[in-house]
């Protein structure tokens, strides 16, 4: 089960939980702040081994340079969170395995 926690630089965050299973994309959203700023975030599953997930987030802010916003990171097996920082972003990821009874 693959744990996500992203927190925007104005404190609001989503907290989501998915299956891996497959690579593809897991989440995508748009959002719209108050001062009609808009921006727009995914994370997609690029690769699926033994020990972890490689994954990429991608964090498009208006006014932004679309390479500052792309960062791929990989998340190990286990009960330690692993933190990426993307613009003003903080995706915290943690990756458990499926206990098969």
């Amino acid at each position: 089960m693959l744990h996500l926690t992203i927190t925007q630089d104005d404190g609001t965050s989503t907290v989501s939980s998915f299956r891996v299973f497959r690579t593809g994309r897991i989440t995508d959203s748009r959002d719209s702040g108050s001062d009609g700023a808009g921006g727009s975030q995914s994370v997609t599953i690029d690769k699926i081994a033994d020990d972890g997930v490689a994954l990429t987030v991608v964090l498009i802010v208006d006014n932004a340079a679309a390479e500052e916003s792309k960062k791929e990171i990989f998340v190990p097996y286990g009960p330690e969170d692993t933190v990426a920082d993307l613009n003003g972003t903080t995706l915290v990821a943690r990756l458990e395995r499926n206990n098969k009874k």
